[in-house]
């Protein structure tokens, strides 16, 4: 997106856990169609994965027109897990506590409460930091904000070149003599 590449490497913990946020969105996020026009809204949930690059570094977005997040049905989860949480905490610490869930079944897909809790540790394991916004009945954004990748000038035109060379090397006297003596 945005005509953005970044190195192989880069975010190798954290890429392998945003499926969980996708399934989230999905799960508990897309409504009816009905609810959906009856709330003016287009009649199949938008989801997007954007990013790009800021000063604040590499920003993963995702985000959906969905439910939202219900804060008083998050509080209630997580009580239910820990009963000294706080009134007052934050929206970010109830989505990714671990066990928490808003749903009272679980579902192939989500509902157990550990999906959310192992990106935020990959996001954080990898030097980002995740900001969570809702708006209940409009939707949802998780934005994931990592350090920009260190590139080297050059090094992936030379690896590309070592790789997709359009002249093989052809052995000659010369090099393999080399070869075998070195």
């Amino acid at each position: 997106h945005n005509e953005l590449r970044a190195p192989r490497d880069y975010l190798e913990k954290f890429w392998p856990t945003l499926i969980h946020v996708v399934r989230n969105a999905v799960d508990h996020g897309v409504q009816p169609e009905a609810e959906r026009i009856a709330s003016g809204k287009p009649s199949a949930m938008q989801l997007e994965l954007i990013t790009e690059r800021t000063e604040a570094g590499f920003v993963i977005c995702v985000r959906d027109d969905g439910r939202g997040l219900d804060r008083a049905a998050l509080l209630s989860a997580a009580r239910r897990v820990n009963p000294d949480v706080r009134d007052d905490a934050s929206l970010e610490d109830l989505v990714f506590m671990d066990g928490v869930s808003s749903r009272t079944q679980v579902t192939p897909t989500s509902g157990r409460g550990v999906g959310l809790s192992a990106v935020r540790e990959a996001c954080l394991a990898e030097g980002g930091h995740v900001d969570v916004g809702a708006t209940l009945g409009g939707g949802t954004t998780f934005r994931f904000v990592f350090r920009a990748p260190v590139v080297k000038p050059g090094a992936l035109a030379a690896r590309l070149e070592r790789r997709w060379s359009l002249s093989p090397e052809i052995p000659t006297p010369a090099n393999q003599r080399s070869t075998a003596a070195g």
